[in-house]
C-alpha cells in the first residue's frame, strides 16, 4: 500500500516590479525518487489559497525530479503572468519514494536572472521636462479615466488618483 505526497509553495515577486526578468528556475531537493515526481508551476494573486492551490494542482503538469537537488525552469509565459500578479506558485506531487523536502535549509528556492528597473527614471515626469511639477499634474488631469501608457504611472491601466499621487510624491527635478 503506497501513499501520496504533495507540496505546495509561493514565492512574492513584488519587490522586482519594473524589473525585466530574463529566467528563473525552481530549486527542489529530494530523497532520490524511484519513480520521479510531478510539479506544475503557475502565478499567484496575492496569498496563497486553497483554490489556486487546486488550480495548480490541476494546472499543466510536467513530470520530472528524480534526484537529489533538481533545478526546473520556470516556463517564460508563466513567469511573465507571476511577475505580472505579484506571485510565483509551485505545486509538487509524488508517491512515497519521493520526499520532496519543504523548510529550513532544504525547502525550495527560487533563483531569478533579472535586469533591475531604473530607480531613477522619473516615470512621473510625464511631459518629459525633466522636472515633476504643475504640467506633469495637469497632464494626468488631462488624461484622467483614459488608457495611457506615459500618464499612467501607476500601471493600473487607466490614468487616475494613483497616477496623481505618484507626481505629487515625484515632485522635483529627476
Amino acid at each position: 500500500m503506497s501513499s501520496d505526497l504533495a507540496g505546495v509553495w509561493r514565492w512574492d515577486l513584488t519587490e522586482l516590479q519594473g524589473a525585466e526578468i530574463h529566467a528563473a528556475q525552481v530549486q527542489f531537493y529530494t530523497n532520490y525518487c524511484t519513480d520521479g515526481a510531478d510539479y506544475s508551476f503557475g502565478p499567484i494573486n496575492g496569498t496563497m489559497t486553497s483554490s489556486q492551490a487546486l488550480a495548480l494542482q490541476n494546472s499543466n503538469q510536467q513530470a520530472g525530479m528524480a534526484s537529489l537537488a533538481w533545478p526546473l525552469a520556470v516556463e517564460a509565459t508563466i513567469l511573465m503572468q507571476a511577475h505580472k500578479m505579484g506571485s510565483l506558485g509551485a505545486y509538487v506531487f509524488s508517491d512515497t519514494s519521493c520526499m520532496v523536502f519543504g523548510n529550513g535549509d532544504i525547502a525550495p528556492s527560487l533563483v531569478i536572472e533579472y535586469t533591475p528597473g531604473d530607480v531613477n527614471d522619473c516615470n512621473q515626469d510625464v511631459t518629459g521636462d525633466g522636472t515633476v511639477n504643475v504640467s506633469d499634474v495637469l497632464a494626468v488631469i488631462a488624461y484622467w479615466g483614459q488608457a495611457n501608457d506615459t500618464h499612467d504611472i501607476d500601471d493600473s491601466g487607466t490614468v487616475g488618483v494613483g497616477d496623481l499621487l505618484a507626481v505629487i510624491d515625484g515632485w522635483g527635478d529627476c
